[in-house]
């Protein structure tokens, strides 16, 4: 029996015999929608339909918790997912579409009526707290001088020189703390 050129074509229903409606890639004959791989990925009827069936199955809690199962697992075995999925929500969330758009949706949804009624006195009170500690002392400060910081700030020292003598004692105890520890750290080891 010879090869003959209708043999090694695949059954009728399986050929690639048409053009996709939007771009040239050939699409097979039993394909409903018209559209390639690519293209029906960027209809906005495609979009709504998986966005709707992703909403129904998150209505699910069973669904749901099977799903966070799931990512839950993948992200154990590829650590790389997450970064790659931060970068590509990083990469969409700069473009100037995107942030008009999420603006608009945050306007739409009033969404700082729901901020401002959730705030207590005790919220007040922290967001005071790092708001001081980011644009204030600890802004600059290490952490083990922040006290004595404030205390020269309290005694009227300026900033400029409270920075200096700051820096100064870290460099001191860092002096100290080589030769202390001798040769390792190319101190002369008293």
């Amino acid at each position: 029996m010879a090869n003959t050129p209708e043999e090694k074509l695949p059954p009728p229903s399986r050929r690639k015999d048409r053009k996709c409606n939007e771009c040239p890639t050939m699409i097979r004959r039993d394909n409903k929608s018209g559209l390639c791989t690519r293209c029906v990925k960027k209809s906005n009827e495609f979009r709504r339909a998986a966005s709707g069936a992703a909403h129904r199955r998150y209505e699910d809690p069973e669904q749901r918790k099977r799903t966070g199962a799931a990512v839950k697992r993948a992200n154990q075995l590829d650590p790389t997912i997450r970064v790659r999925k931060s970068q590509i929500m990083k990469e969409i969330a700069a473009t100037p579409e995107w942030k008009a758009r999420n603006a608009q949706q945050c306007r739409d949804r009033r969404l700082w009526e729901i901020g401002v009624a959730a705030r207590t006195p005790e919220s007040d009170a922290r967001a005071g707290r790092t708001f001081s500690q980011r644009h204030g002392i600890a802004s600059w400060c290490p952490l083990e001088y922040i006290e004595q910081a404030r205390e020269l700030r309290k005694a009227g020292v300026s900033v400029e020189e409270t920075k200096r003598m700051i820096a100064e004692q870290q460099e001191a105890d860092l002096e100290r703390y080589r030769r202390k520890m001798g040769s390792r750290w190319g101190g002369d080891g008293e």
